[in-house]
């Protein structure tokens, strides 16, 4: 009898600390859900799927048209430091901790961020949020007392390991440090946040790589939102 009492709770013990957890078995899933694995690979997510779902770091994503195709296909789930569901604008873990995405940008917004360096060059940041993950925007570098004009325009998109650590610059007239969000293309970082002394306005620094053309961080101006946003990228 003591053997029968030992197997059954020897049983509920190792079901209880079965891989075959049921994650998040409470979400509601669509058509396009999917899973994201540690190992690169991707599939459609169903209540199946789910409930066999290992030792694996994975991250579910309810909804992709959310996001962009360049931001899904950069998750790795072992940067997500586990087993995650992005479900909307909020990143669950699995002990239930919830990472919601900025919201300091809206949908839809033209952003116009502008500022003149030591040697009078002006700067301009155009942008536009267009999904969860991404923001469309356009650069113009103008130089003093010179024809020459750069710019430059595409798409880019937040670091998938956004809310781990985020990172901090320093605005160059105030010294005031600001945290700032990072996205980014092939060729170019976009870092974006809030004024520090009352959050009404968005501050900002580009750096860039595009052929022979750059631009180092630390010579770029802090871009201030310009109260009039009525430019478009």
């Amino acid at each position: 009898m003591k053997l029968f009492y030992f197997i059954i709770i020897s049983t509920l013990i190792i079901s209880s600390c079965s891989p075959k957890t049921k994650y998040f078995s409470d979400i509601k899933l669509s058509d396009n859900s999917i899973i994201v694995y540690d190992n690169g690979w991707s599939e459609p997510a169903t209540k199946r799927s789910i409930r066999k779902l290992h030792s694996h770091n994975f991250v579910i994503i309810k909804n992709p048209s959310l996001y962009s195709k360049t931001f899904i296909t950069s998750i790795n789930p072992n940067i997500l430091l586990w087993k995650c569901c992005l479900d909307s604008n909020k990143l669950i873990f699995l002990n239930h901790d919830t990472c919601l995405f900025p919201d300091n940008i809206p949908f839809g917004k033209n952003f116009n961020l502008t500022n003149k360096d030591k040697w009078g060059s002006e700067f301009t940041l155009t942008f536009k949020r267009t999904s969860l993950s991404s923001i469309n925007y356009r650069f113009d570098i103008i130089e003093k007392d010179s024809s020459r004009h750069f710019f430059w325009k595409d798409n880019a998109d937040l670091y998938p390991d956004f809310f781990i650590s985020p990172e901090i610059d320093t605005d160059d007239s105030t010294g005031l440090a600001y945290k700032i969000l990072l996205f980014h293309d092939k060729y170019v970082r976009i870092r974006v946040g809030e004024d520090p002394i009352d959050g009404k306005s968005l501050w900002g620094k580009i750096e860039y790589q595009i052929g022979s053309f750059g631009l180092d961080l630390k010579y770029c101006p802090t871009l201030i939102e310009n109260s009039n946003n009525n430019g478009s990228p």
